[in-house]
């Protein structure tokens, strides 16, 4: 069963009629036999669901009155399988220099740049049961990734707090926790050019042009601004900035998928 969205885009008024774009999305319907929406791509896996694409879930319970469902990626095939996209960039066409709600929300195109939004990585990580995936694509289409064993982002209240822990395995050294210690972006609650929490005088997020976890300020800052624009220590080393980037991904996957 497959769910069609359509989205009308005003194209332009041409001889006194309006024009329109319908752009047809194809999104794979999660709804399972018993009518219970997926939680994340973890249990669409469980589902045997192993296809790699565009789903919906609903990270909250119905009686939540938080409860919303969201269209997200599924990599349904690096390091087996399970993980809910969380941030993908493949291109700078969409602007990762906004407000807190828009981080609050989410924003972006889900089939190729988009940041799923901060309240909602609360939701999936916090059980505290989930390991977060990073994977940097050079522009020679070298992958290079990290993976932690333990990763949760607190609520908003505590300005969603970054913490990961546990093994940090990969081909990328562990940047989040072993920088310089004004680097270190391990525990550093989120900052925009609009609320700054970091420990900079200054406010990171507005000096750097994009919404992240800031100390003062970073070895590692997968939103800052594709070139032309200067994207400064993606992931330091080996990427010190931007130029090298071709695309980046941020997963998360419950423990329970293993």
């Amino acid at each position: 069963m497959m769910i069609f969205l359509i989205t009308t885009l005003f194209i332009g008024l041409l001889s006194g009629f309006v024009t329109f774009a319908v752009l047809y999305t194809t999104v794979k319907n999660t709804v399972d036999d018993k009518g219970t929406s997926a939680i994340d791509c973890t249990e669409l896996y469980r589902r045997h669901v192993t296809t790699s694409g565009v789903y919906i879930i609903c990270p909250w319970n119905r009686l939540d009155p938080n409860f919303r469902c969201v269209q997200v990626y599924c990599d349904m095939e690096t390091d087996g399988g399970g993980w809910t996209v969380i941030q993908r960039r493949q291109s700078g066409k969409v602007s990762f220099e906004r407000n807190w709600k828009d981080y609050k929300l989410g924003f972006g195109d889900v089939s190729r740049s988009y940041w799923i939004g901060n309240d909602i990585i609360h939701q999936l990580t916090k059980e505290k049961t989930s390991s977060l995936y990073i994977e940097i694509t050079s522009l020679n289409k070298t992958n290079m990734f990290i993976r932690y064993d333990f990763f949760f982002v607190n609520n908003q209240n505590n300005g969603y707090r970054l913490n990961v822990g546990g093994k940090a395995t990969g081909s990328l050294e562990d940047k989040i926790r072993n920088a310089p210690l004004s680097d270190v972006i391990n525990n550093a609650r989120f900052t925009t050019f609009d609320k700054d929490t970091d420990r900079s005088p200054g406010n990171c997020a507005t000096e750097h042009r994009g919404g992240w976890w800031f100390n003062y300020c970073h070895d590692v800052f997968l939103n800052g601004l594709y070139p032309p624009g200067h994207w400064h220590q993606p992931w330091d080393p080996p990427f010190s900035n931007g130029s090298y980037v071709s695309s980046t991904k941020m997963m998360t996957r419950r423990k329970k998928f293993l």
